[in-house]
């Protein structure tokens, strides 16, 4: 059986605040894009698009709420895990008396990253899929904000597994 992981209790960085207030941004620009364009939208709408881009299936404008929503859980469930003890996390390295310090920010600086990308990203992709949804067509943007969004979640998981590596 291995030792326990030390217990230490980090503070809040500055690093964490700006992410957090990245996300309330990011959060508030998801719920306030779909309100702003409600008006604008017929009561149908495309709810799903094609690979060509073209809608395959429509539906009331009602399912715009959807899209907050799906931007407000993973921040939920990060802002969750958050307030878990760091020792209690899966961290990719062994974590020992001397590296729990280095390990445990890393590990709470991705958390922070990724809850500032998420929303950040999902209301760019809310933006997109309004606007398709006025043009009755779905555009580069979409999938470049898409991309983006993944692209960039991989690099950061994959970039905190080579840090942790690196700094053991």
């Amino acid at each position: 059986m291995s030792e326990p992981r030390p217990d230490i209790r980090l503070p809040v960085s500055g690093y964490e605040r700006l992410c957090d207030f990245l996300a309330i941004v990011g959060l508030a620009i998801c719920v306030a894009l779909p309100l702003y364009y409600a008006g604008d939208l017929p009561e149908k709408i495309p709810t799903h698009f094609g690979l060509d881009g073209a809608p395959d299936a429509w539906g009331d404008k009602n399912n715009l709420i959807a899209l907050p929503i799906i931007g407000v859980l993973p921040c939920v469930i990060l802002a969750i895990v958050r307030f878990v003890p760091v020792k209690y996390w899966n961290i990719p390295v062994r974590v020992t008396a001397e590296n729990a310090e280095r390990q445990y920010r890393l590990a709470r600086d991705m958390v922070a990253t990724l809850l500032a990308l998420i929303p950040l990203a999902m209301a760019g992709l809310v933006w997109q899929l309004l606007e398709a949804t006025k043009a009755e067509r779905i555009g580069p943007g979409f999938y470049v904000a898409l991309g983006v969004m993944l692209g960039a979640t991989f690099t950061i998981v994959i970039g905190y597994m080579v840090l942790a590596h690196q700094r053991r």
